[in-house]
C-alpha cells in the first residue's frame, strides 16, 4: 500500500514539473516588437527651417493652410520634468518645439525617435522669440489635445542614437539655426558649483563657463526631479537641448545623467535649511527675537528684530557644527542669502569664523571670532537671494572651524536676514 502511494506522489511530481516547465517557457518567450511605421511618399515634405519661415509674428496670420509635413528626430524628454508638454524635434536644418497636451511624452516619443508632423491646421507662434508649433486658442498658442495628437504626429521606426553637435565655446552657438537642437558642450564648468541646481522656488538660470571664458545659461525648471541636486565641481561635458529667450541662449538638460565626466565631489559641508535650522544652532544673546525658519528659497533660516509694529534691540548668532578643514588648503564657502532693510548698517550683518570656540558657550564672550569678507553681498534693499561667491577659508587651512552668522538690531534699525544655503567645499 505504501509503495502505491509513493508511486502516485512520483507521478504527481512529474506532472507538476512538466506543467511548471511549460509555464516558465511561456513566461520567458520574447514578445514581438511593435515597430511603428509611416509612409510619407504622398506627403509634401518641407524642412523645419522652411516651416519656420512661415512665421509672421501675428498668430491670426500664422495658420498653416498648406498640406505640408515636416520630419524630425526627437531631442527632448520630459522623463525628469525639465520639459513639460513640449516635444522638441530637429532635422538637418534646425529644430522646433511642438506643444502637446499629453504628459509622460517620453513613453511614446523617446530621444532619437523619428516623427512626421502633418502641419495643416496647426499654428506657429513664439515664446521669447523661440518658434513653436501648436493649435490656436484665441490669441495664443496652446497644446495639441490628447485626442488629436494622432491626427498630426506619426512615429516611424525605433529610436536611434543621435550624434550631437559639439561646442567648445558659446561663440559657436547660433541663435535661430541652433534653436531646439541637441548639443554636446565640452570643457565646461558651473560658475556656482557646489550650490543647488534650483536654489529657490522659481525656475533657475545657472551659468555654464567654457574654457575660453564664454558662457551660456542652463535653464532648469523648479519641478524637475534634479532641482535640488548639487552642481558638480571640476570641468566636464554636458549634453542637452539649445533653446533661447529672446537673445539669451539657454541649455535645457533632459536628464541629470547628461552631465558627464564631472567628479561629483561632495562638499565638505552643506546645509539647505529645508528641515528647520538643520545642523545649525541658534544662540540668543539679547532680545526677544531669535533665529527661526521660513519657506522662502524652498526653506531658509530667518532672523529679524522687527515685530510689528516695532523694532527691537537684538544680538543673535546662528552657529554651525565644527567643520574639519584637514588636508584642505583651498577651501571656500558659499552662502546664498537675502537681506532687506539693512540701511547701510552691514556691521549688523556679519559672517564669522572661529578656530577656538567650544561649541556651546555664549559666542559673544567665548572664542576668537574673525569676520569673513563676502565677495558678493545682497543689495540690502530687496528680497532677492544672492550667491556670495567663493569666500576664501585658506587662512584656516588644516584647522577645525565654526561658522557663525551674527545678527544685531536696534530700536531704529532691524534688518531681515534670510539664509537659503551654506556650502563649504
Amino acid at each position: 500500500m505504501k509503495k502505491q502511494f509513493k508511486f502516485f506522489y512520483i507521478l504527481v511530481a512529474i506532472a507538476a514539473t512538466t506543467f511548471l516547465g511549460g509555464c516558465v517557457k511561456e513566461d520567458f518567450d520574447t514578445p514581438p516588437t511593435d515597430v511603428p511605421s509611416y509612409d510619407p511618399s504622398s506627403d509634401s515634405l518641407v524642412s523645419i527651417a522652411q516651416l519656420k519661415t512661415l512665421y509672421t509674428g501675428v498668430i491670426e496670420n500664422d495658420s498653416i493652410v498648406d498640406d505640408i509635413t515636416i520630419k524630425g528626430v526627437v531631442v527632448s524628454s520630459d522623463e525628469e520634468g525639465n520639459f513639460y508638454q513640449v516635444l522638441a524635434i530637429q532635422d538637418e536644418t534646425g529644430g522646433i518645439q511642438i506643444l502637446l497636451e499629453p504628459r509622460s511624452l517620453y513613453l511614446h516619443y523617446r530621444i532619437g525617435q523619428t516623427v512626421y508632423v502633418k502641419c495643416k491646421g496647426l499654428h506657429l507662434s513664439a515664446y521669447g522669440s523661440l518658434i513653436q508649433l501648436g493649435v490656436r486658442n484665441i490669441a495664443k498658442l496652446s497644446e495639441i489635445t490628447s485626442s488629436e495628437v494622432s491626427k498630426y504626429l506619426y512615429r516611424d521606426g525605433l529610436p536611434e542614437k543621435i550624434v550631437p553637435v559639439t561646442h567648445s565655446s558659446a561663440s559657436t552657438i547660433t541663435i535661430g539655426s541652433d534653436d531646439n537642437t541637441y548639443v554636446r558642450l565640452t570643457g565646461v564648468k558651473f560658475r556656482n558649483a557646489g550650490s543647488k541646481v534650483v536654489p529657490s522656488s522659481d525656475d533657475s538660470d545657472q551659468a555654464i563657463e567654457f574654457l575660453d571664458g564664454t558662457e551660456i545659461i542652463m535653464r532648469t525648471s523648479s519641478y524637475t526631479k534634479f532641482a535640488k541636486n548639487i552642481l558638480p565641481e571640476d570641468t566636464g561635458t554636458i549634453y542637452g537641448v539649445i533653446t533661447r529667450y529672446n537673445s539669451k541662449i539657454q541649455l535645457i538638460l533632459n536628464h541629470w545623467g547628461d552631465l558627464d565626466h564631472f567628479s561629483f565631489k561632495q562638499p565638505l559641508f552643506i546645509e539647505t535649511f529645508s528641515t528647520g535650522l538643520g545642523v545649525f544652532k541658534s544662540y540668543n544673546v539679547l532680545g526677544a527675537q531669535e533665529w527661526t525658519t521660513a519657506t522662502y528659497d524652498d526653506g531658509c533660516a530667518l532672523m529679524s528684530g522687527y515685530a510689528s509694529p516695532s523694532r527691537f534691540p537684538n544680538e543673535d548668532w546662528l552657529i554651525s557644527p565644527q567643520i574639519d578643514l584637514a588636508g584642505r588648503t583651498d577651501a571656500v564657502m558659499n552662502v546664498y542669502q537675502a537681506v532687506k532693510y539693512v540701511e547701510g548698517k552691514w556691521e549688523f550683518i556679519q559672517v564669522m569664523i572661529s578656530t577656538d570656540y567650544d561649541g556651546t558657550s555664549d559666542p559673544s564672550v567665548q572664542g576668537t571670532w574673525t569676520e569673513l569678507t563676502i565677495p558678493n553681498r545682497p543689495t540690502g534693499t530687496t528680497w532677492d537671494f544672492i550667491n556670495s561667491g567663493d569666500i576664501s577659508l585658506a587662512a584656516f587651512a588644516n584647522q577645525k572651524v565654526y561658522i557663525a552668522f551674527k545678527y544685531r538690531s536696534t530700536s531704529s534699525i532691524a534688518s531681515s536676514w534670510e539664509i537659503g544655503s551654506v556650502t563649504v567645499k
